[in-house]
């Protein structure tokens, strides 16, 4: 078996797969699985047991077989590499677990891990639900939903995206408990509501290929299975019963403002630069609607900040927001204007270029 590429040909499906497979602990697991598709392409598999990626590299190729590598030690070979070397790389005559790897006149070898034991690959027998949508499409919603949810060391449901087919479509959500993100990303309506929970890194593991092309989204009792052009992950769902998060929207308003994304965001993020976890006071952003503008600001033991931004407003309130939650959905959007609403005990956020998301935080007064 004999493999020519090229190391911009390679070195993403490494990254990728150095991502989920060096998470693990284990050296089998902290391992990529080469396999000779055809004459022009190999595929790349890594995992953590929970997940598995495989991605497509494109390659000259004689002959057949399969090695298993270590990915730490290839990804750093290939990135001393120049963007445009071409790679060889082959396995040892004499031992069939060791990879060479030639550039120029270096000749690198490696000792990898006998095939047999990698970690078979998990199946989808069969999907209840599924979508297809355009990648280009999908690309902004992940990017708006996936700051919703609950960092991934909180192994609950809450760290993860549901998936919600309905009646009206299917839709993307993600909550921290504190913040609640939609988005519709098909009008497809389901013959019957079926509903999945998917660990956001299998979104993150996908976001280099997601962008060109169809995306599908396959939804099984257990397993997950997301399809890109050039790479798919398969993955075990998270438990949960996913809550009513459509009761979670407000339908009245006592103030509204539209103001420039930007300085919006900006607002937060220099509000965050002195929140105190330590205090209570410190955690929260103090919020106000006044005529013409809105004003954000924050008072902790380590400082103060406070903006005013430019809205079109209607009505007054002030109101206070955990911090971590208003970045959460400040980091939604990155469109020129967004809109706030403010009901009794929450802030809704809406865009005209993002028609179909909507998120929304709670307020503690």
């Amino acid at each position: 078996m004999q493999i020519k590429t090229t190391k911009n040909d390679i070195i993403q499906a490494l990254k990728t797969c150095a991502a989920v497979g060096m998470s693990s602990a284990l050296s089998t697991l902290a391992a990529g699985k080469l396999t000779v598709v055809d004459a022009t392409k190999v595929q790349i598999e890594a995992t953590d047991l929970d997940m598995f990626v495989v991605v497509d590299v494109a390659a000259e190729i004689e002959g057949e077989g399969e090695i298993v590598f270590p990915l730490k030690k290839m990804l750093a070979l290939v990135e001393t590499l120049p963007d445009t070397a071409v790679i060889t790389m082959s396995v040892s005559n004499k031992n069939k677990d060791r990879l060479i790897v030639r550039h120029g006149g270096s000749k690198n070898e490696m000792a990898g891990f006998p095939v047999e034991n990698f970690p078979p690959s998990m199946e989808l027998p069969h999907a209840h639900a599924h979508v297809v949508c355009e990648g280009k499409e999908l690309v902004p919603v992940i990017k708006r939903i996936l700051p919703m949810a609950a960092k991934e060391k909180d192994t609950s449901m809450f760290s993860g995206v549901w998936l919600d087919f309905a009646e009206d479509g299917v839709w993307l959500v993600a909550s921290d408990r504190n913040r609640l993100g939609a988005e519709r990303i098909s009008e497809q309506s389901a013959r019957t509501p079926y509903q999945g929970i998917i660990p956001q890194k299998a979104f993150k593991a996908l976001a280099p290929w997601i962008g060109e092309g169809e995306v599908g989204i396959f939804v099984g009792d257990t397993i997950v299975e997301i399809i890109a052009v050039g790479a798919h992950v398969r993955t075990r769902q998270m438990v949960g019963r996913i809550p009513n998060w459509r009761g979670v929207f407000p339908e009245n308003f006592i103030a509204s403002a539209k103001l420039p994304a930007q300085e919006f965001r900006q607002a937060v993020e220099q509000a965050a630069i002195f929140e105190d976890p330590a205090e209570f006071s410190g955690r929260v952003a103090k919020m106000e609607v006044l005529p013409g503008r809105v004003e954000l600001s924050l008072s902790s033991q380590s400082g103060n900040a406070f903006a005013a931004i430019p809205a079109e407003t209607e009505g007054s309130c002030s109101r206070g927001f955990f911090i971590p939650s208003l970045k959460g959905l400040a980091k939604a959007f990155t469109e020129e204007e967004v809109s706030l609403n403010i009901a009794e005990s929450e802030l809704m956020l809406v865009s005209d270029d993002a028609p179909g998301f909507r998120g929304v935080i709670k307020s503690l007064a």
